[in-house]
């Protein structure tokens, strides 16, 4: 009874188990060892920057705090200087776990910025410090490249270039946002306080970002390269570029720091080498292809599939991208021509040397009525002027349909509505919800891969698992929607990868659509759980009888389990790394 039981987590954030009521009463009492950072010799370990979510932080230690877990708390910090916030918001829950604020963790960093930099920057360094915990959590810079020793290779194309707005320019264009960002708050403090703000912030939000920078144009250059695109060279260089950017920075903690100099020189590095954990920071693959032979131009489409556009739909108010590129060297001179004036394109003519990103969308308001109305658009191209006219080399047409029903309106259909085949609804924007007899859900700040999430609170209380217990005691959110389908859809829950609290408890929750049955979903083998994406899914199957109006019903059975994004796949749904983007709604 004198010793303390310490429970660890997954090496990743992620409690492994919890105490049982057996456990709780023990006189010994019980602990923690949590990570910020975990070192391994191998490229699953992430022992750089801080990208551990302050909400993981407090939804973790809060629910064991609620399971009698409170004699001892140990984190494993690893590296302590970018792990700095994160080292202090731990403490702080330590000392005084019922302090609202912490909960809410831009509350936390709003006061965490004004005491450090003042109050001037407590919103924009709030703001980048929290969009730097989401993209880190979707995906750790660590991870960005893995390399597999049993079979000896390496990983890294894991965000889509072709869906949904191309992830890979989308998670490079808020990279990119974020070093602007991030550069002008440096440019504008004080020189006293610009040395701590490029340890505790700088270093870590801008080393993230070039890594992920650094690895999305290696990608996005092997894959231009096979396309024959002589923009592909111009990536690879950008992948150089950043991959230089990290040892700069680098440079500039150890040796640099614009008040003390070379003091923590050595305290900054890439981490390794030690067993194939260097391998994290290995260039991938480059392709030096920048064209060849006469200019040539070719069209790459959302969606990937050759001469045809994704669906347009009213609901969504959907735009796809067209991708002109010159395959030689010289320049291309296009125009396009769309078939109806309610074809809208951010350019309709000009010059390429490498490539374009075109962007379609739909005027709605001129946009024909239908369930399928068809458009098209003509791209003309000519290698040479003869005179003030181009020569056409070669003309392509790409198709593309409309969804834009008679009934009903935008604006009579209530909540998210199904768009291309699916509904994608980020779990914290509930319609409503409902309290059970003994807790309730709640969203949590700074905890997700799109955003923020949703889960019962408090964590220690009893699992529901009959229909009626279910439906008389336990906490229920709900969701408005829409549906163009009336047979069954699939139900994916992209969820944190947590664990059961203990042998008391599983991992399932229960749905329904409309005033249906609860059915419980679990996870079970075939669904998916890894730490490196920091993703489970919890899969099911909901009938939706009809189409109309619906309303998505979620309650809990297992507590402890967060859910970031709920989609409903009525057979759209395509390949991506952070599932499709949340649809329009009027809530």
């Amino acid at each position: 009874d004198d010793v303390i039981i310490c429970w660890p987590d997954d090496n990743f954030g992620n409690i492994r188990q919890l105490p049982n009521a057996a456990e709780q009463n023990r006189s010994g009492g019980s602990g923690i060892y949590y990570h910020f950072q975990w070192l391994n010799g191998a490229t699953t370990a992430y022992p750089w920057t801080c990208t551990t979510p302050l909400g993981l932080v407090w939804t973790e230690m809060k629910k064991a705090y609620d399971f009698g877990v409170d004699k001892l708390w140990v984190v494993n910090v690893g590296d302590i200087k970018p792990a700095e916030i994160n080292i202090d918001y731990f403490m702080q829950m330590a000392w005084d776990i019922q302090a609202g604020y912490q909960q809410n963790a831009s509350s936390f960093l709003n006061q965490w910025v004004t005491r450090e930099f003042g109050a001037e920057y407590a919103v924009p360094v709030t703001d980048i410090l929290m969009k730097h915990y989401e993209l880190g959590y979707a995906r750790r810079p660590e991870s960005m490249v893995m390399w597999n020793g049993y079979k000896n290779f390496l990983s890294w194309e894991w965000f889509s270039p072709e869906n949904y707005d191309d992830e890979v320019q989308c998670r490079m264009d808020a990279y990119d946002h974020l070093i602007w960002e991030v550069d002008l708050v440096y440019n504008s403090l004080p020189v006293a306080l610009k040395d701590a703000f490029f340890e505790m912030v700088v270093y870590n939000v801008k080393g993230t970002a070039l890594q992920n920078i650094k690895v999305l144009n290696a990608q996005k250059s092997i894959v231009y390269g096979k396309q024959k695109r002589a923009s592909a060279a111009v990536y690879a260089a950008k992948a150089q570029e950043a991959e230089n950017a990290v040892y700069g920075l680098i440079q500039h903690y150890n040796r640099e720091l614009v008040t003390v100099g070379a003091k923590w020189d050595h305290m900054a590095s890439l981490p390794g080498p030690w067993g194939g954990q260097w391998h994290q920071w290995d260039m991938p693959p480059l392709s030096a292809y920048s064209g060849e032979g006469e200019p040539r131009m070719q069209i790459a489409t959302e969606g990937g599939i050759q001469g045809v556009l994704p669906g347009f739909s009213v609901y969504n108010n959907d735009s796809a991208f067209v991708d002109l590129y010159n395959t030689g060297n010289g320049v291309v001179y296009w125009s396009s021509v769309p078939s109806n004036d309610w074809i809208r394109m951010s350019e309709t003519a000009g010059v390429i040397s490498g490539e374009k990103r075109i962007w379609v969308s739909i005027d709605w308001i001129k946009a024909p009525k239908g369930l399928a109305e068809k458009g098209q658009l003509t791209f003309k191209w000519a290698s040479s002027i003869t005179g003030e006219e181009a020569v056409t080399d070669s003309t392509f047409s790409l198709n593309l349909t409309l969804f834009n029903p008679v009934s009903p309106s935008r604006k009579e259909v209530r909540g998210f509505v199904e768009s291309n085949g699916y509904i994608s609804m980020e779990a914290e924007h509930f319609s409503s919800k409902k309290a059970g007899r003994d807790a309730s859900w709640n969203i949590i700040e700074c905890l997700g891969r799109t955003g923020n999430s949703v889960t019962v609170l408090p964590a220690n209380v009893p699992r529901m698992s009959t229909p009626d217990q279910i439906r008389a005691n336990s906490p229920s959110l709900e969701y408005d929607l829409y549906t163009f389908s009336g047979d069954s859809a699939a139900l994916q829950l992209n969820c944190t990868p947590g664990n059961p609290i203990n042998k008391e408890y599983g991992m399932s929750i229960a749905a329904a659509i409309d005033n249906g049955d609860p059915q419980l979903i679990s996870f079970k083998k075939g669904n998916t759980k890894d730490v490196m994406y920091n993703l489970m899914t919890l899969r099911g199957t909901l009938d939706l009888k009809k189409p109309g109006q619906h309303t998505l019903k979620i309650w809990m059975v297992d507590p402890g389990i967060v859910i970031d994004k709920i989609i409903l796949d009525m057979g759209g749904v395509k390949e991506s790394y952070l599932g499709p983007p949340e649809s329009l709604s009027n809530r």
